[in-house]
């Protein structure tokens, strides 16, 4: 999967688009490639997993997995497939914040 894609609110897009695209053991996966530095934390996976869910999910098979591999610690983090209300109403809040910011400069 080459093509980037959007989750867009507020006038603010936030581009998705995971690097990998692969089947183990019968099971299609989109992954994301951690490498920073700072360790990778549940919130962030949970973040990163839930947006290219959203953004990709019209676009793979239903059964399709979304994860992030760290890859300094060659661990794979799998998203938890679903609607998660309160990570929603969290990321549509900091695209509010961040267009309401936007325009003051």
């Amino acid at each position: 999967m080459t093509e980037t894609h959007l989750f867009s609110f507020n006038g603010v897009d936030i581009s998705v688009n995971p690097e990998l695209g692969v089947t183990v053991n019968g099971q299609e996966y989109l992954i994301k490639l951690y490498m920073k530095s700072e360790p990778l934390n549940t919130y962030r996976v949970r973040v990163l997993t839930y947006l290219m869910e959203i953004a990709l999910t019209s676009s793979v098979s239903p059964n399709t997995k979304m994860a992030v591999l760290d890859v300094r610690n060659s661990k794979l983090f799998e998203g938890k497939i679903g609607n998660d209300p309160t990570l929603h109403a969290s990321l549509v809040g900091e695209m509010s914040y961040i267009s309401s910011v936007w325009d003051q400069f």
